[in-house]
């Protein structure tokens, strides 16, 4: 298992990753606000008398939107993080990020930890009367234009840039702190839980536990490939379950 010890000057500390951090969130809603204006300008091209502000308010649950910001995010702020961790000089990207291989043994345990997760979520929402579907589900798939291309963003972009800056970048910093293993995964789950302000209060608390299963099992297994798996196998099994909820695209 890779790791570094509190005084490693390899890793950046807690402070100056929080800071980086910040930085990244901002180049973040940067990337989505310059993809967003681009929308609008080719809405107003296409149509005149579209309202520009009714429709920039509606991008949220524009499901080609989602998928070309979140490819677009996506590759840039991965390649920010990956610069992040060159500038501190000492280790490699590959230890500083957990990023060491996993076996075909660990993959089928992974996939196993991934559907115990997924069915007992569901089970819970189906007892508590809720749909296992989102509504912002539901929404960005039936305006996604092309459902693979969403696919692709959801079980791929996504997954991954969010594991190399939580589970990867935030977690590995924040290690170093006073709040230590314990504290670091709380702190990353809760942050990237209340990022995800699209969905509902009950859908945020089943995403703060699987942030919390995604930190220990980054932890546990000392690779960053283990979370991204995880993370991959569920948002999969949701982008799934949508498509069969709401059935095929018409027009």
């Amino acid at each position: 298992m890779i790791g570094f010890d509190s005084t490693d000057k390899r890793v950046w500390g807690p402070w100056a990753t929080a800071g980086l951090g910040l930085a990244v969130g901002l180049v973040f809603i940067l990337i989505q606000m310059v993809v967003g204006v681009f929308f609008v300008a080719a809405k107003i091209a296409s149509d005149s008398k579209e309202d520009p502000l009714k429709f920039a308010q509606g991008l949220g649950t524009n499901g080609f939107f989602t998928a070309l910001a979140t490819l677009g995010t996506a590759a840039v702020c991965i390649n920010l993080v990956l610069l992040f961790v060159r500038l501190r000089r000492g280790a490699s990207a590959t230890e500083y990020l957990a990023m060491g291989p996993i076996s075909l043994k660990m993959l089928w345990v992974l996939v196993g930890i991934s559907s115990g997760f997924i069915l007992l979520s569901d089970g819970l929402t189906l007892l508590l009367g809720r749909s296992t579907i989102p509504q912002f589900m539901v929404d960005i798939y039936r305006t996604s234009f092309y459902p693979p291309l969403l696919g692709v963003a959801l079980t791929l972009a996504a997954p991954a840039f969010e594991e190399l800056f939580f589970r990867g970048f935030l977690l590995e910093g924040f290690r170093r702190s006073r709040i230590g293993n314990t504290g670091s995964v709380v702190l990353t789950a809760f942050v990237w839980a209340a990022i995800h302000l699209q969905y509902s209060l009950y859908e945020v608390a089943i995403i703060f536990a699987l942030g919390l299963l995604l930190a220990v099992v980054r932890i546990r297994t000392g690779s960053l490939w283990s979370s991204f798996v995880i993370h991959a196998f569920v948002n999969l099994v949701s982008m799934i379950e949508t498509t069969m909820y709401v059935g095929p695209l018409s027009g």
